[in-house]
């Protein structure tokens, strides 16, 4: 049987809640949004212990985030679409762990014409720039903008790859995985009230 491990990505950490045969479906609690698998739920309510040596693969993401350094115009909004995750997550029986994670996806922002106005540029000018970081060693892989009635549309889609080494431990069914001494192996924890990115994975 093949069991799977559900995570909670969260500023103190990653917290595996829980695991299954793999004929189940997935275990502990989850949040939504796209991911692996093309799922968009990740929530069921069974739970268990066990041992996590070994190596297990990323089967499905759920309220993956993307976040966008903040800009200028307070107008400006995103949204994230057509977000994929993959990679593994390995436990070694010393209390160190490697985690190999490939996110990618689409981004879309927009662009109102206030914000244009107070940057004192036009949509072609927004479309020079986000072109400019499509380059190589960039996450972003295409950019694109283009005038709707006035807003500036801007499409983005990007491939980031993340190797992180660390440490973990347990206690019951809760893994705590920490990085350089600070939990900072984790995305930082939704402050609007969302529920925490998850991951749900299965030993290979």
């Amino acid at each position: 049987m093949r069991r799977r491990l559900l995570v909670t990505v969260a500023a103190a950490g990653v917290a595996a809640l829980g695991c299954g045969d793999g004929g189940g479906g997935t275990t502990g609690t989850g949040g939504t949004g796209g991911g692996a698998g093309g799922s968009d739920s990740c929530a069921s309510n069974a739970s268990c212990g066990g041992n996590i040596v070994g190596t297990w693969t990323i089967v499905q993401g759920c309220n993956i985030r993307t976040t966008l350094a903040p800009t200028a115009c307070a107008d400006r909004t995103y949204t994230a679409s057509d977000q994929t995750v993959t990679g593994t997550f390995v436990f070694r029986a010393d209390g160190t762990a490697t985690r190999m994670v490939r996110t990618t996806g689409t981004i879309t922002l927009f662009s109102p014409p206030a914000c244009l106005a107070s940057a004192m540029e036009t949509c072609a000018d927004v479309d020079a720039s986000f072109k400019s970081l499509v380059q190589s060693g960039s996450s972003y892989t295409a950019a694109s903008c283009a005038d709707n009635g006035g807003t500036c549309v801007c499409t983005l889609m990007f491939d980031t790859t993340s190797n992180v080494s660390a440490t973990y431990t347990t206690s019951g069914s809760i893994v705590t995985i920490t990085s350089n001494g600070d939990n900072s192996i984790a995305s930082s924890a939704s402050t609007t009230g969302e529920p925490p990115a998850v991951i749900v994975l299965t030993r290979q």
